[in-house]
Formats: structure tokens, sequence, C-alpha cells
């Protein structure tokens, strides 16, 4: 053996195993680390995202707060109620100048100790108006605004928006301000009325604590009913799936964060230039470590390997290797004892081969004097001598034929009847016995002498202290999947305690397959035969009562 082939075999696999292990290691915790960054980044944009959304929120809730206040001022709706009622040219307000004095100071009454921005307008869609800066409004521009189709057509949005319709920025439509405002609008109605009043709109500038640019990330208010950008005015939406959304209480908008700049950034040049220093490091150790690992352990195998080629004959002493190492010389041991038994399995052999020689003649001459028996029973007219001699030498035949190990079960009957068929002859009147079998199972592979050594149990043990007459009923039944054999007889029975011992004995064969003596052609041997040539799933159940009964059964093995 190439000392230099082994030390390869035992050193390259395992460094290359490990180089590969730890390669995957370090690309685990590098996309862990990337992982991570990008989870902190999204958290961070999510906050960004979250906190601006409430700051929407708020103020938009500041907006509908004011819109409730004022639909519960009955004075308010009761004299819209009033104006629809009574319709007249222009607006009603300017008629009843006190009652517009009124109801625009109890406007501006709602929005003490609330910022400037806001302003309040009420309408409906006859021309009738009024509003808490009625200073500011122009009568002009606001008579041309209100009409019975635009009424409409606000009032339908509003109802398509869950009673609460948010405009996005606009220029102010009620007196010629430059400034942009966001509008909140109503129905003015009674709770308990469906009828409309009128549309209260709350207007006011966007919050300026609300921000679009968060270093390289951009915020937007998208209203989701048709995906546009409601602010910043003429922004359109991110073409890339790199932003996150939180919603507001409103359902109309929602707040859209696009991230800016390249995610892989998270990690700096220099983390990926340490990984890599590190990873070369710690391949190098493993290396020249898995290399004086493999030399310590391939010494002695190399050693133990040579002394082992040079040993000639198995009675030959195995030369001792030095090591220290323990499995080494437990193997060493093992070796040595395998020597030995490989000595005794060769004067085993030798002797068994004599023996098979011997075993090849004697039959011969057993089959030929039955042959003449018979012949001679024949000439002095007694056929039941021919008959008995016939059935006794396909017996040895059968016993005797050492070619398989396995025979159909047919065979198996026919040999197990024959020796039924002696035993009638022997006992006449004393004996009798029943043998059936399902025709199914007649042609299922059986080890050889698997039911007669059963019956013939019940001859050297059963029916030893027992007074004919005699029985024995034989039954197989089942699939060649799943079969049941019963044997029983009515001889003197057996204790459960032996009976245990044999099914325990038939086990512990079973688990030590060739270690120690099974014994006899019996119940034990019939066990551990039928396990090693059909199923491990063999079961076996002996009753002692009323004589013996033997159950042998194969169930079907299921997938688990």
């Amino acid at each position: 053996m190439n000392k230099r082939s082994i030390f390869n075999r035992i050193v390259w696999p395992y460094a290359l195993l490990i180089t590969a292990i730890l390669s995957v290691t370090f690309v685990f915790v590098y996309r862990a680390q990337l992982q991570k960054a990008k989870s902190d980044f999204y958290e961070s944009a999510e906050q960004m995202a979250v906190q601006n959304a409430r700051i929407l929120d708020s103020y938009l809730e500041g907006m509908n707060s004011i819109a409730e206040q004022v639909k519960y001022q009955d004075e308010i709706t009761k004299y819209f109620y009033y104006a629809k009622e009574n319709p007249c040219e222009g607006n009603i307000f300017k008629r009843d100048i006190e009652v517009g004095i009124d109801i625009s100071s109890r406007l501006k009454g709602l929005l003490m100790g609330r910022s400037p921005d806001y302003s309040i307008f009420i309408f409906n869609g006859d021309g009738d108006y009024v509003s808490s800066q009625d200073y500011a409004v122009d009568s002009e521009l606001a008579s041309a605004m209100i009409t019975e189709e635009s009424f409409t057509n606000e009032l339908m949005r509003i109802k398509a928006s869950n009673g609460t319709l948010i405009l996005p920025l606009h220029k102010d439509r009620w007196s010629r301000s430059n400034s942009e405002y966001i509008t909140l609008a109503k129905e003015l109605k009674n709770d308990y009325s469906d009828e409309n009043a009128g549309i209260i709109e709350i207007r006011s500038e966007f919050p300026a604590d609300f921000e679009t640019e968060l270093g390289h990330n951009r915020l937007f208010i998208r209203n989701k009913n048709d995906n546009s950008i409601v602010y910043p005015i003429g922004a359109d939406m991110p073409s890339t799936n790199s932003y996150i959304t939180a919603p507001l209480s409103y359902e109309q908008w929602d707040v859209v964060l696009e991230f800016g700049g390249n995610m892989r950034t998270a990690l700096d040049r220099k983390t990926i230039i340490v990984f890599v220093v590190q990873y070369i490091t710690l391949i190098f150790a493993l290396f020249l470590l898995t290399m004086l690992i493999g030399r310590y352990i391939s010494k002695p195998i190399l050693q133990l390997s040579e002394n082992v080629r040079f040993i000639a004959n198995p009675g030959e002493t195995l030369a001792r290797v030095e090591g220290g190492i323990v499995e080494i010389e437990e193997l060493e041991d093992s070796f040595a004892q395998m020597l030995e038994r490989l000595s005794e399995y060769s004067e085993r052999e030798k002797k068994a081969y004599m023996l098979a020689l011997q075993a090849q003649m004697n039959p011969h001459f057993l089959y030929n004097m039955l042959t003449v028996i018979g012949a001679q029973g024949i000439d002095a007219g007694c056929e039941k001598v021919y008959e008995m001699c016939t059935e006794l030498s396909h017996m040895l035949r059968y016993v005797a034929a050492y070619e398989n190990v396995t025979v159909r079960l047919s065979e198996e009957l026919v040999h197990t009847k024959n020796y039924l068929s002696l035993m009638k002859a022997r006992y006449e009147e004393y004996f009798d016995y029943s043998l059936k079998v399902s025709d199914e199972l007649l042609d299922m592979p059986v080890p050889k002498l698997f039911i007669q050594p059963l019956v013939e149990n019940s001859f050297v043990h059963g029916f030893k202290s027992v007074e004919p007459p005699w029985r024995v009923d034989i039954s197989m039944t089942g699939t060649r999947k799943s079969w049941e054999l019963r044997i029983k007889d009515n001889g003197i029975g057996i204790s459960k305690e032996n009976a245990d011992e044999i099914i325990r004995r038939a086990d512990e064969c079973c688990k030590n397959m060739g270690v120690g003596h099974i014994g006899g052609l019996g119940m034990v041997n019939t066990i551990v035969r039928l396990r090693m040539t059909h199923s491990k799933n063999i079961k076996c159940e002996i009753n002692g009562e009323n004589g013996i009964e033997i159950i042998i059964r194969m169930e079907e093995e299921t997938d688990v």
C-alpha cells in the first residue's frame, strides 16, 4: 500500500469538507450581517413613515373634530334646513345679516385655541354660504363656485368616501389667495335625518412638521383610489418596489416612503476585508491542524496494514503496533481474535467437508435397502409394507436434499403427510389427524422441515404421558403476505413458563444470529429459520391448555 495514498485519503477529504463547511458558514454569516443591516434600515424607514403618518393623522383628526363640532351646532343646522325650505336668490346670509354674523361668530368660536391656518366654510346647492372668515371670502368667486351641479358632485364624493372627503392640496376656492390648502368635507345634517342641509368644509394649510426629505429617502402622500401622489404636488409615484407604506386612519390616503441609495452599502469595505482576512487565516489553521492529525492517525494504521499483509496462515501471530491509539489497539485485538476464529473455522470446514462426503454415500444405501424391503413386501402380498417403505424413502430423500434452503409449501405438506401416515400405520386406531391448507398458499416458499418437526414434537413430548387415542390437527389459512398456521394436539400440554422460555430463546437467537447453539429441529429452530427466509414480522404463540396449540402468524408489513 502506498503510504502517501492512505495519508491523502485521510487528510484531503476532511480538509476539503471542512473548507466547504467553513465557506458556507462564512457566506451565511455575511448574508446574515447584510440582512440585519437591511432589516435595521427597513425598520428605521418604517418608523419614519409611521411617525409622519401619525403627524398627518393627527392633523386630519383635528380637522374632522372641528367638522363634527359644527354638525352638533343646532342653530347652524336648523338655519340651513330653513334656507333649503325657503330658497331665495343669492346668499340668504347676505339678506339676514344678523344671522350670518351670529353663525360666523359661532364658527370662529369653534376655532378658538387652534392654529390660525384653520377656517370653516358651509354652503348648500342654492348658493347660500357662510364662513368663519367672511371678510376673506370673495363673493363673486364664491358665487361662481357654488352651483347646484358642483354641490351635487361634491356631496356624491363625500358619500363615496364613507362620509369624509379629503381634498389634496389646492388653491383657495373662496378667495384669491395664492396659498395652498388641504380641505376636509362632510355633510351637514341631523343624525336623526337622512336629509342633507349642506356641506361643511374645514380648510387648512399643509402641516409644517411633515417631512418630505429624510436623508436619501423621500416621503409622499398617496391617494389609494387612483394611486396618484397627493403631496408633494406634481411628484410621480416611485417606479420601483423600493418603498414601504404606512396607512392613515382615513382610508383614502396613505404615506409612502421611497428608499434611496444602495442597500448593499450597509456593509462597508472594511467589514468585507475583515471577513476575508478571518476566512483565509482560519482556513490555513484548519489545513495545518488536519495534516498534523492525519499524520498521527495514519502512522499506526499503516503499520497495522503492513503487519496484516505479511500474515500467510490464519494461525500466525499478529505483530504489535506502536502508536498509543486505543481504537487501533482494539482493532489489533479484533484482528488477533479473527485469526484465531479463522483457524478454528478452517478445521471445522475440513471436518464438515469429510462428513458431507460420507453423507453423500449413506442415503443411497438406505434408499436402495428400502426399495428392496418394499419389493419383498409386495412379493409377500403385504402392500402396506411397500407403502410404508415408499413413504419413508420419500421422507429420507426430502431430508437429505441439501440443494435448496426453501421449498414449496406443497412439498413440505407431502413430507408432513408421509410422516403422519407412518405414525397412523404404527398406532392404527389409537391415532388420527387432519390437514387443511388453503390452496392459495400451496406455491408459497417456506423453509424445509417447517411443519413436520412441530408435529413430531407431539409424539416426542405431547403424547408421552397421555393414554390414547391421540390426535393432531393442522390448519393453515390466509394469503402469501399474511397467513396463520395452527398445530394442535390432545397431549399433556405445556406450562406457561416453558412456553414463554421457548419464545424468549427464539427471540434471542434471532437477535444474535449465528451465535451459540440453537438446538434441534423444534420450535426455536423453526421460528429462527422462518424469520431468516421470510420476514422478521413472524409472531408465535404457544398455548398449553388441553394439549399444546402452536400458532405461527406472518402479518403483512406496513409502511410507518
